[in-house]
């Protein structure tokens, strides 16, 4: 992408600074801004930059593409659309950052918005292999920053931060989104994690020329302005709480997911050497611009291969999802081996669910299994039981019947009691008639009437 000169922002003569100054809260490395202090001094002082018709924009803040790796000094200040296969597309992230470009003194300085076109373009480019942030920025507005860092982060290709002199505040934040960090030298400065916020306060001085201040709000908007108004008297708190505070938080949040991990007393707002920020993870490694074309085409081939890899993986994917959506039917596709794009997070991310979805039918059948066995085996007890009941049944039956003949024999004896024969022998000892010993029944009813009578 090639920024044209009516890309900046119509407010000039220094109006949109001086707004973004007064009316912003800043990511910026304070020594950048103190430095800079007395151009709003000027602005506020009356002096008035010249807006140029015919406007320039800074060389070194233009996109370019290198289109052979083996040279990267042979630059190509073309349009992104006329890029050759596997060009390296090079954005530079140059000087203090503002949303929308800005007019200074006849140059233009490119804003972040157009930074985030500028990579959009080149992500969509299908010649594009890889991108290259060039960078070094002190910061700049909060504003504009993560919609930056966002686009950075949701890139397609391979997108390489190489630092030359200065990443800091809100660069830290945009380059933190990028893949892989490289200093130029040890003495390259980053970090500087942090939010700031600054104000100039006139009153006393226009009160001495006789000029009175008067803020009013109803009580309805109580809270109008609230925070600046008390940091006017001094009383910094509530804009610290209300303002800086969630920034800062979002800002350590955003470097600490986009580095996997930055321990805490690197992120308090100071600057380090490459060196240092080397051991606080805030860059992968230190090395030249070479380096970072070298590492950028290395992302991009690394990339290429793992999709050529997952290409299989991404057609048996398919298949599994149309078997289980039905999406062969739905979406008409006759052909599962034609080619179908996914993105290798979206792979990964079928594939884990595939693989949870697997384990869990596996387990859910495994269960199943020990369900079944315990369902046999009680099934197995149940017919045991049922078989002891049986034959039991069957034994209650059996006593019942003969208690039931007992009982009739009994009836039958005390209708019509046998004859019953005694006779004595010459010793005496008792004879029972053979009608009588012959029958159990007979022979206990004679004993006990042997007992009751006392008959011999």
């Amino acid at each position: 992408m090639v920024i044209k000169n009516n890309d900046y922002h119509p407010m000039n003569k220094g109006f949109y600074i001086a707004s973004q100054i007064l009316r912003r809260p800043w990511a910026i490395d304070f020594r950048f801004a103190e430095a800079h202090k007395h151009i709003p001094n000027m602005l506020f002082s009356g002096l008035s930059f010249d807006t140029r018709e015919d406007l320039k924009h800074d060389k070194r803040s233009i996109p370019f593409l290198i289109q052979d790796a083996r040279k990267p000094y042979t630059q190509s200040y073309i349009d992104f659309s006329d890029a050759s296969e596997g060009s390296i597309a090079v954005i530079p992230v140059i000087g203090p950052l503002m949303k929308f470009d800005v007019e200074d003194c006849g140059m233009v300085t490119v804003g972040m918005s157009s930074l985030g076109r500028a990579i959009q373009d080149a992500d969509e480019n299908p010649n594009i292999s890889s991108i290259i942030l060039y960078m070094d920025t002190p910061g700049g507005t909060v504003d504009g920053t993560q919609s930056l860092a966002d686009i950075v982060a949701k890139t397609s290709k391979p997108v390489v931060t190489f630092v030359d002199g200065l990443m800091a505040s809100a660069g830290m934040w945009i380059g933190s989104q990028s893949d892989y960090i490289i200093a130029e030298n040890t003495t390259t400065e980053i970090g500087s994690i942090g939010v700031c916020y600054s104000f100039f306060d006139n009153l006393k001085q226009l009160e001495a020329e006789g000029t009175t201040f008067h803020y009013i709000v109803p009580d309805e908007s109580a809270d109008k302005n609230a925070t600046f108004m008390a940091a006017l008297k001094g009383e910094y708190g509530p804009i610290i709480e209300s303002e800086l505070r969630p920034l800062v938080n979002m800002f350590r949040d955003e470097v600490n997911t986009g580095r996997n991990g930055v321990e805490t007393s690197a992120m308090t707002g100071k600057v380090f050497f490459a060196f240092e920020a080397l051991q606080h993870n805030l860059i992968d490694e230190i090395g030249n611009f070479q380096r970072a074309v070298d590492k950028a085409s290395e992302l991009a081939t690394n990339q290429k291969q793992k999709l050529f890899q997952n290409s299989k993986k991404n057609m048996k994917t398919f298949t599994k999802l149309s078997a289980i959506l039905a999406l062969s039917e739905i979406l008409q596709v006759e052909d599962t081996s034609a080619s179908t794009a996914f993105t290798v997070e979206q792979i990964e991310a079928i594939e884990s669910a595939l693989i949870s979805g697997e384990a869990d039918l596996s387990l859910l059948q495994q269960r199943l299994a020990e369900t079944e066995t315990e369902r046999d085996n009680l099934t197995a007890q149940v017919t045991t039981i049922q078989a002891d009941l049986d034959t039991a049944t069957s034994r209650v039956a059996e006593v019942e019947g003969q208690i039931v003949t007992q009982a009739a024999r009994i009836a039958e004896l005390e209708q019509d009691p046998p004859a019953v024969v005694v006779t004595t022998t010459t010793d005496n000892e008792d004879k029972v008639n053979d009608n009588v010993s012959s029958d159990p029944d007979a022979q206990k009813i004679f004993k006990t009437f042997q007992a009751i009578s006392g008959a011999k």
